[in-house]
């Protein structure tokens, strides 16, 4: 018999742009999901099967007997028998109705060419980040004593969505649907051995929110997580394409979002893969199958046609990657217009109706120090092995030294950074590096001698010093 419900309401923001797509095409791609009036919106299927996907996928430390209360407050369905879940989520609308959807446009690129794929150009929605939604999850507790089960599944999803830790939508690892929750949240336990709380429910009216006192906690996290949050000084200039149909604008300019440069997800992690990748065959003496095992593993895996052109390698299913790369505003950079013109190789003259101009980024000062933090790269794996920190310390020591450019143009020499600090966390480390090389190769040391043993023909047992 239910007893009563704790009810959880407050408004989240978007701190990244956020991509539910509708499965339609009418304007993109790929258009957002917009309800009656044309105002984007969250279903409470997407939102609570994230929820639900974030709590029992490893990110916390449940007990047998707490995983079974879970999974019968979640609800299961079984052959022999099945059980309704005690949550409730509403539609999660806009706060304030005001269409906030942009469009971002999307390239692939050949890893082994280095050059967009042919007809490999999309476009896509997104609702712009900063746009607010009313959230209200519900939960009801029975005469089980569920009480105490359902009020710290509340708490932990509340601060969860506090830490920025839940991310909903499409293309989350390349940075996009991240949210937080705002701090004017209230809970609220109805309980129904109270007339008044039961009248109250029933006509939706709040009651004295529940007191959050400092013994009252969620479930543990679990911490297996390979962090690395790292700050670079631009030594050239920047460009991730966007384009605009404004005949006065340049023909592109760097990409914003909300009137922000930013650096965006998935730009960096296209790179970054593309140098995984050369990393791993050189590693394993082009092995293809020893890489893309590891590559699929980090980046995820998209089942290909049967009429693809792509010779990269097939993949048996899809499969999302572990490897989150934020997307981050650019601070301390100033953009200017650059003309340019194509040159005809055989002639040397200039190829009629070739003049072109774009907008990249540049430092605006010559002497950047920490305070500036002009670009930052967040890279982050959940649930990962010593190898694959060690392939990412290889690919941040690339970025740090130059050796690996970022965005568009790089032919020209754009895209270049310099290293000034980066913080690197993980279950046995945490430490902070600035621009001393030999700190950075020190600490390559504990885990490439991992990522050489996983990529070798014949591996053999090796002494990690993180375990």
């Amino acid at each position: 018999m239910i007893q009563g419900r704790i009810i959880l309401k407050g408004k989240i923001e978007l701190k990244s742009p956020l991509l539910i797509g509708s499965g339609e095409d009418n304007s993109t791609d790929m258009d957002v999901l917009v309800d009656e009036n044309g105002q984007p919106y969250i279903p409470a299927t997407s939102f609570f099967g994230i929820l639900r996907h974030h709590l029992s996928d490893g990110n916390y430390k449940f007990s047998l007997k707490e995983k079974d209360a879970l999974e019968d407050i979640f609800g299961f369905s079984e052959e022999e028998k099945s059980k309704g879940s005690s949550f409730i989520c509403s539609d999660l609308f806009l706060d304030v109705p005001e269409n906030k959807i942009v469009v971002r446009d999307g390239i692939k690129i050949n890893n082994k060419t280095g050059i967009v794929e042919k007809g490999a150009k999309f476009d896509y929605q997104v609702i712009e980040k900063g746009a607010r939604f009313n959230l209200n999850i519900e939960a009801e507790y029975t005469d089980n004593g569920s009480k105490e089960t359902v009020k710290k599944l509340l708490l932990t999803i509340k601060d969860s969505l506090t830490v920025g830790d839940i991310r909903i939508g499409a293309k989350t690892n390349n940075g996009l649907g991240k949210i937080t929750l705002l701090d004017d949240y209230k809970i609220f336990d109805y309980d129904f051995s109270d007339i008044d709380n039961v009248i109250a429910w029933l006509l939706t009216n709040d009651i004295t929110p529940l007191v959050i006192k400092e013994t009252d906690k969620g479930f543990l996290p679990s911490k297996n997580v390979f962090l690395i949050d790292a700050y670079f000084k631009l030594k050239t200039s920047l460009i991730q394409r966007s384009y605009t149909d404004e005949p006065s604008a340049p023909d592109s300019v760097h990409i914003q979002s909300k009137g922000e440069n930013v650096l965006t997800g998935s730009g960096t992690k296209g790179a970054i893969r593309a140098r995984a990748v050369r990393i791993l065959n050189t590693l394993n003496e082009n092995d293809e199958a020893r890489t893309r095992e590891i590559i699929d593993e980090l980046f995820g895996a998209v089942k290909k046609s049967k009429n693809s052109s792509d010779n990269d390698g097939d993949s048996s299913k899809n499969k999302k990657g572990n490897l989150l790369i934020e997307e981050n505003k650019i601070s301390a950079v100033v953009a200017a217009i650059q003309s340019r013109i194509k040159i005809d190789r055989f002639t040397g003259g200039t190829i009629k109706a070739a003049l072109f101009d774009s907008m990249p980024l540049f430092s605006d000062s010559e002497e950047i120090n920490l305070n500036d933090k002009a670009i930052r790269i967040t890279m982050e794996i959940k649930k990962y092995e010593d190898y694959e920190a060690g392939l990412m310390l290889l690919i941040l020591k690339d970025i740090w030294t130059g050796d690996l450019a970022i965005g568009g143009e790089k032919g020209i020499g754009r895209g270049v950074f310099e290293g000034m600090s980066a913080d690197i966390t993980g279950k046995d480390i945490s430490l902070t590096i600035t621009n001393d090389n030999l700190q950075l190769e020190q600490l390559q040391k504990k885990y490439v001698d991992c990522l050489i043993n996983k990529t070798a023909a014949n591996p053999v047992e090796v002494e990690n010093e993180s375990k």
